[in-house]
């Protein structure tokens, strides 16, 4: 059960920040109180898509193992399934537009806010332009170090969060919320 009590303590923190507006009402989340991102619809070269993927949750030097799977249908619906390490089910979100996140939870947990985890996908998979447009209060920025692209969420001159993606993983470091998510990808 600590894989438990690690995905809780990571969301506990996430979720007690309030939700900004958006115009249809549904998903918006607040990164920190003056940075915002309306979550949107996957864009369209990543719908028919689907992968799996280990994830390594590091917060408070404490790390532990999930798997999650991610499919985007025809319409765009996304569907994300969240395991522990040895197949337990977490939770099963779906998210589209014009109804949000819907979430089933397999485990009691009031603070548990699967927008935020939706809010990290988008921010590692979405097109920069398209993220840009709906965050307020900060820009992301993606440029190439020694051969590795990095995205950094920057708030006047600050890094909020960088994603830094390698041929082998993909990394994801909260600065604000001090986490980090290892992302890799499931092979035979």
């Amino acid at each position: 059960m600590p894989w438990l009590f690690m995905l809780l303590l990571l969301l506990s923190g996430c979720a007690s920040h309030p939700k900004i507006g958006q115009d249809a009402g549904f998903g918006a989340v607040m990164l920190t109180p003056e940075v915002g991102l309306a979550l949107s619809a996957p864009p369209a070269e990543l719908h028919n898509s689907q992968w799996q993927k280990r994830m390594y949750v590091t917060k408070a030097r404490t790390q532990q193992a999930l798997l999650s799977q991610l499919a985007i249908d025809n319409d765009g619906e996304l569907r994300l399934a969240l395991m522990s390490a040895a197949g337990l089910p977490v939770f099963t979100l779906s998210y589209r537009v014009e109804q949000g996140v819907v979430a089933q939870r397999f485990i009691a947990a009031e603070d548990l806010d699967p927008s935020y985890i939706l809010a990290d996908i988008q921010l590692v998979h979405w097109p920069i332009a398209q993220l840009n447009n709906q965050l307020q209060g900060a820009q992301l920025h993606q440029y190439r170090q020694d051969g590795e692209l990095i995205r950094e969420l920057r708030q006047n001159g600050m890094t909020l969060l960088d994603i830094r993606y390698s041929d082998d993983a993909v990394i994801l470091n909260n600065k604000i919320h001090h986490y980090e998510i290892r992302f890799e990808e499931v092979r035979p």
